[in-house]
């Protein structure tokens, strides 16, 4: 994560105590948290937390983005590429403009299972598992291979060694 972030953001963050190429990852939305209670204006209230996205900004801009009025928008749509020269501010109408485009302008694909031909989100097709079915139901209803069953199994075996199930 540390090349993810630019040299002067990282100055920065020092000068007033900040490690911006730390934080964690959240594996759930793919952005990067960092813990700066009392450092960052822009905290949240309840656990000290910030995006680093929005942290970098303000180390960069001065400038504090709170709430639901702006956002900060990565340029290259990596969301945890946290340099300076990839964010840009946006209002938030714009910003879901940008990501959540014209339902007529959406990508085609063909469903593995029924081959009816559907629309989907292009920022989905980004993961590979993405863009195959049309529906939970075909996903389900789909012949496994061998591999792909016992690749299931594994999973599920980890999960409840770890107690996530």
């Amino acid at each position: 994560m540390k090349g993810l972030v630019d040299s002067k953001s990282v100055k920065l963050g020092r000068r007033v105590g900040i490690d911006v190429a730390g934080g964690y990852l959240n594996s759930n939305d793919g952005r990067v948290r960092l813990f700066v209670k009392g450092k960052y204006p822009g905290a949240q209230p309840s656990g000290g937390y910030a995006l680093r996205s929005r942290v970098v900004w303000w180390l960069n801009t001065g400038e504090v983005i709170r709430g639901l009025d702006f956002n900060v928008h990565h340029k290259n749509e990596i969301r945890h590429d946290d340099r300076f020269s990839n964010l840009e501010k946006l209002v938030m109408g714009d910003h879901m403009r940008h990501h959540h485009c014209d339902p007529e302008s959406l990508p085609m694909c063909k469903c593995k299972h029924c081959g009816n031909p559907f629309k989907i989100n292009r920022w989905r097709l980004k993961e590979k598992t993405r863009g195959s079915f049309c529906s939970q139901q075909c996903y389900q209803h789909h012949p496994r291979t061998d591999k792909h069953r016992a690749a299931i199994s594994e999973g599920l075996s980890a999960a409840y060694r770890q107690g996530r199930r």
